[in-house]
């Protein structure tokens, strides 16, 4: 049986979500501001060396990752998610 914390970590889930027209820094700042401030994200993560990819950890708990999407699309059209870990 898992412990409480293995169950915790079970409900987190990644994604990483493609960028239309490589934001600047101050852009994917702003992103990650934004995507921080939605309910159930835990981590965003971005890089200068793949300014188009923003990684984004989230509890299943409290959104899904379509939902976290349809949040970012509203502000930046041409998103979309291109991988994920778990449910979705």
């Amino acid at each position: 049986m898992p412990s409480a914390a293995q169950r915790c970590n079970l409900l987190w889930r990644s994604m990483i979500m493609h960028i239309d027209n490589n934001p600047g820094k101050d852009s994917r700042r702003n992103i990650g501001k934004a995507l921080m401030k939605a309910r159930g994200v835990i981590h965003v993560h971005s890089s200068d060396h793949r300014p188009h990819r923003v990684l984004v950890s989230h509890d299943t708990d409290y959104t899904l990752s379509f939902e976290i999407l349809a949040q970012l699309a509203d502000q930046r059209p041409g998103v979309e998610r291109v991988a994920w870990s778990g449910t979705i």
